[in-house]
């Protein structure tokens, strides 16, 4: 199942979406997504996915007026955890509304990553961070300082910073049972998930980059900031 959360995402939810419905697979995709009260067209194409597609995206409808997350240092918590408490099957795999995929074999490589090692929780490939004007950047060198990650690491790994783009993640169902306090208080909350599941078992890395991250405007963390970026992650 893709777990993908969207908010005022209409100018880039249907190559979200386009870009895990093109995935080369030998078992069922399903798109699970989050429309979290958006004001703009996000969920009119979210209607008509649902329609073109029925067996594959099923969408869950928040509504504007019972939102109640505006004082939230992670507009959306709700939402993202909602997901992760929905989202059915054996792997799941994180995409942002406002992300893409580039990759057309990153689901099956890294289903077939997972079943070849089953003491591993999750893995992730790298992503693009793609800026206004078209510029990418390799997501996780650049925040490694150009090193390359480890094939296999442990949560020490990942505690001092979030270097996993959220976009190339994929878990294991079964090892998110529960939630720590740090879900509902911490605004960089993909990292409390990767630090969480680290507490099962190693977790790999596919070295290949499977998709893009774009820094934009209104993107939750982005675009804000440095000092309120440094405070998303601590």
């Amino acid at each position: 199942c893709v777990h993908m959360p969207a908010y005022r995402h209409a100018a880039f939810l249907a190559q979200a979406i386009d870009s895990v419905l093109t995935q080369k697979t030998d078992f069922d995709v399903h798109i699970l997504i989050g429309e979290d009260g958006s004001d703009d067209a996000t969920p009119d194409i979210c209607r008509d996915y649902e329609r073109r597609y029925p067996d594959i995206v099923k969408v869950i409808y928040r509504e504007r007026a019972k939102k109640n997350d505006h004082a939230d240092s992670l507009p959306g918590r709700y939402n993202v955890i909602d997901l992760y408490d929905k989202a059915q099957g054996e792997f799941i795999a994180l995409l942002e509304g406002d992300d893409y995929w580039i990759d057309d074999h990153k689901l099956q490589a890294q289903v077939d990553h997972l079943r070849t090692h089953p003491e591993q929780v999750f893995c992730f490939t790298n992503a693009y961070n793609e800026y206004p004007g078209g510029k990418r950047v390799d997501y996780v060198r650049d925040w490694l300082g150009g090193r390359t990650p480890a094939a296999v690491m442990t949560q020490k790994d990942i505690v001092p910073m979030n270097f996993i783009p959220t976009a190339g993640v994929m878990y294991r169902k079964e090892k998110l049972t529960t939630y720590p306090k740090a879900f509902h208080t911490v605004a960089a909350l993909d990292w409390v998930l990767y630090i969480t599941l680290a507490e099962k078992g190693p977790f790999g890395y596919l070295d290949r980059i499977s998709a893009v991250r774009r820094v934009h405007e209104g993107g939750v963390i982005s675009m804000k900031d440095p000092l309120v970026k440094i405070d998303r992650n601590l």
